[in-house]
């Protein structure tokens, strides 16, 4: 039966509404721990919001099925609910920085630091593990580096893997311990480790604008393939290179702070 307009509006104003009280409900679901609660009445809220607009075109499917079908046919596909690109990007980005941040830790600094030291990798166990697993790192002013060692059977390792590191630097057992002596750094070491702090900066920048350009590829084929619209495809562009713009920024600044160490 076809319905007059008005009694379109009529249904879909009832279907809206129902649509809002599932949200609150399992908005106060959620909030006292049940989720299971939370996650159905999510379900019947989208429900109720996909039958609203459905109605008004003149469309009411009779299942849930039906409603789900038109739900991915509708509104999925073409766009108005995207895949979450940016979030694939910020998930690629973080990775990318946690290794910048672990990679300039490692770069040698003026004064000791237990990030120095703590990813250097030693053999033990049969296996190959971070310093930081097997022992723990402090620093003694004002250039020592001291690591307690939890197994006094793996000193020797630990100081095997530091003389082996790239760092140039050599372990003293003391006991369960191995302490570190960092001698001051020369004006030609200063310059050499700022070059290569620099280099690797620039290293990331690159993976960064890699990972950008990659979701920006994605982006551009769900708009050719139909899946967005023309104004999501440029918004989606324009948040992307908002976000590149952020990490470029803390990598500045992560740079920024490893010059200081190093000149400290």
């Amino acid at each position: 039966m076809t319905l007059a307009p008005e009694d379109k509006k009529a249904l879909s104003d009832i279907r809206i509404t129902r649509a809002y009280e599932f949200l609150e409900d399992a908005r106060a679901n959620y909030n006292e721990g049940r989720y299971k609660t939370s996650v159905n009445r999510s379900y019947y809220a989208t429900l109720n919001a996909v039958r609203a607009i459905l109605i008004l075109e003149g469309v009411n499917p009779e299942t849930h099925e039906g409603v789900i079908t038109m739900l991915s046919l509708r509104f999925i596909k073409p766009g108005l609910l995207p895949v979450d690109v940016i979030k694939k990007f910020k998930d690629e980005s973080a990775v990318i920085m946690g290794h910048l941040k672990q990679e300039m830790a490692g770069i040698r600094a003026n004064r000791p630091n237990a990030g120095l030291v703590e990813n250097i990798m030693v053999s033990c166990y049969d296996q190959n593990m971070p310093l930081k697993q097997i022992s723990s790192i402090s620093v003694v002013p004002p250039r020592e580096i001291y690591i307690q060692v939890w197994d006094k059977s793996v000193v020797s390792s630990i100081i095997k893997a530091i003389e082996s590191s790239a760092l140039g630097l050599s372990g003293n057992a003391d006991g369960n311990a191995v302490r570190i002596h960092l001698p001051e750094l020369s004006a030609e070491r200063r310059e050499e480790l700022m070059k290569y702090a620099k280099k690797r900066a620039e290293e990331f920048r690159i993976r960064l604008r890699q990972a950008r350009d990659e979701a920006n590829k994605e982006i551009q084929k769900m708009f050719g393939d139909g899946e967005i619209q023309e104004d999501a495809k440029f918004k989606l562009k324009e948040d992307i290179q908002k976000e590149t713009d952020g990490i470029n920024k803390e990598i500045d600044e992560i740079l920024k702070t490893k010059m200081e160490e190093i000149n400290m």
